[in-house]
């Protein structure tokens, strides 16, 4: 069986099978960006982790500088004591 088609049918056609194309592409599109948004977010919200935590491990360390300061002094002044 032949299907003759004329000029309009075609075009008609030919927009429809545009149509659906451009659609399917659309959507391909915004799973691709909605994808990369979502990387995106996660990366941030990864990096601020990483931001507190060396924050943190920041202050632990010039705490424990603190420390090592006041005890050095004290035996400073402990050690002059002595020698007195």
């Amino acid at each position: 069986m032949e299907l003759k088609l004329d000029k309009t049918t075609k075009i008609l056609l030919g927009a429809i099978a545009l149509g659906l194309f451009l659609n399917a592409s659309n959507v391909f599109i915004s799973k691709a960006y909605a994808i990369a948004c979502a990387d995106s977010y996660d990366l941030k919200n990864e990096t601020i982790d990483i931001k507190k935590h060396i924050s943190k491990q920041t202050r632990n360390v010039l705490d424990e500088l603190l420390v090592a300061e006041r005890n050095i002094k004290m035996t400073v002044i402990n050690m002059s004591k002595l020698n007195h």
